[in-house]
């Protein structure tokens, strides 16, 4: 602050200039004035900027008729605030609800989608009576990353802190920090590979890359290129193993090209192959302890057909997979590669077989089957079953919330909803974007990662599963 004079006699004018403060806060400051022994103090107070802090959107909940909401954090105290929706296919009325004691305002609004972006224009009055302005974007999650081109596939790692994210046109990985919403590092695979599904080997840093022509633009194209191994202790890329010729393959055709890997905390895995030429699949054992030795099934099958698998999950042993088979036959088959055991199970509940779920924090498993669903906990007790149906897009994995048990987040067509096997009941269920793939909780309870492919750039998302409920 600045004052025209130090000085004066008799009666006189007083000038005070000060600067526009960019701050929030309120700036106080004392001017003294002093005649003889008399003292007088005049407190001058310039009040902070009055604006919009934070903006969030809030998924509602259809099971309890809750409306999607969007609350709005100001600097201060304002006296009133107006709201019109900006987007051209939801123009409603909006009444926004009063302010509380820590400046928030809120008002329902009922055409998001989770995932989505809404835009809107708010004017507010701060207290001195002036209006403000502002145009606004609300999020309806908690972290968006835009990948250039289309997203295929991604795996958690590094104690589920970070996300390795494949894209093709342009082929490449993003290796993406969760809590942090960053991205560490951009592999360029152009000259490689198309990536299109990652395995990931945590027990020795690597990540296995499968895939098409890292020319392909298609994110359906079918796996046609050999495996690459990103080394992420020295994040170098080298070619992988490849697939040696057995008496198995046909002749002309081969059956080696790898669209999956599953890889064991023993060293052993088991690839599963395909022809980029005949629909046949088969699969072999890797020894990654013995420089990707490749071999096949040791000891004689009973029923080769029924061993065609297109999926798998973990178990408590680390030795054992158990197999999701490929053509949907109502039954599992859970390999041991230590004793190379391989014991085949039917289904609980008769159906078509589909996707499995491992839960490793309690051991149990979420059976998704074509038109039933249920959990078999770690000492074989089955929960209740539910029936979705036939739906056109379907992903599942378990709550890891504190305190929820057998409780699944389930994401299928335009819905999440959490499914309770305890209660039989679905505690919470919101729109979502369409097209959203690849639902994935972290095992702390604190994410729920997801990706949108339909549009380029594609976008992958954190939400909170807490506001999920």
């Amino acid at each position: 602050m600045q004052v025209s004079s130090f000085s004066g006699s008799e009666n006189g004018t007083l000038t005070l200039t000060y600067g526009k403060s960019n701050s929030y806060n309120d700036r106080i400051d004392t001017l003294t004035f002093v005649c003889g022994n008399l003292l007088r103090n005049v407190y001058i107070k310039q009040s902070g900027v009055t604006d919009i802090l934070s903006i969030k959107g809030r998924i509602g909940n259809r099971m309890t008729e809750k409306a999607d909401s969007v609350i709005l954090q100001f600097s201060g105290p304002i006296r009133s605030v107006q709201v019109a929706s900006s987007w051209i296919y939801c123009i409603n009325q909006i009444a926004p609800g009063p302010q509380k004691a820590d400046n928030t305002v809120s008002f329902a609004y009922n055409c998001a989608d989770l995932g989505g972006d809404y835009p809107f224009t708010v004017r507010f009055q701060d207290i001195s009576g002036t209006w403000h302005t502002k145009d606004i974007v609300v999020p309806f999650y908690k972290f968006k990353l835009e990948v250039a081109g289309a997203i295929t596939d991604f795996v958690l790692i590094n104690n589920e802190r970070e996300a390795m994210i494949a894209s093709i046109d342009p082929a490449r990985l993003t290796h993406y920090a969760i809590r942090e919403d960053s991205v560490i590092k951009v592999y360029d695979l152009s000259g490689r590979i198309g990536p299109k599904r990652l395995a990931y080997d945590r027990y020795r840093s690597k990540i296995y890359i499968m895939g098409n022509r890292p020319d392909n633009v298609q994110v359906d194209a079918d796996f046609t290129e050999p495996l690459q191994i990103l080394d992420l202790s020295t994040q170098t890329i080298t070619k992988g193993f490849d697939i040696p010729f057995d008496s198995t393959d046909h002749p002309q055709h081969r059956i080696n090209v790898p669209y999956d890997l599953a890889i064991t905390q023993s060293g052993k895995a088991v690839v599963f192959l395909k022809s980029p030429v005949i629909s046949t699949l088969k699969w072999k054992i890797v020894d990654i302890n013995d420089n990707h030795r490749v071999y096949l099934y040791p000891l004689p099958m009973t029923s080769p057909e029924l061993h065609i698998y297109n999926s798998y999950i973990f178990t408590s042993n680390p030795y054992k997979i158990t197999f999701v088979p490929a053509y949907g036959g109502g039954y599992y088959t859970t390999l041991n590669l230590q004793t190379y055991k391989l014991d085949l199970q039917l289904s609980r509940v008769k159906d078509r077989s589909r996707t499995l779920v491992f839960n490793p924090v309690t051991g149990a498993t979420y059976y998704d089957q074509l038109y039933t669903q249920f959990i078999v906990s770690a000492d074989g007790k089955q929960s209740v079953t539910s029936g979705l149906g036939i739906l056109s897009s379907r992903f599942a994995d378990f709550s890891y919330v504190p305190g929820d048990s057998n409780r699944i987040y389930y994401n299928y067509e335009k819905w999440l909803e959490l499914m309770d096997y305890n209660t039989a009941s679905s505690p919470f269920a919101g729109s979502i974007l369409y097209d959203m793939r690849q639902l994935t909780s972290t095992k702390d309870g604190k994410y729920i990662l997801s990706y949108q492919r339909s549009l380029r750039p594609s976008r992958f998302y954190v939400f909170d599963p807490m506001e999920l409920r």
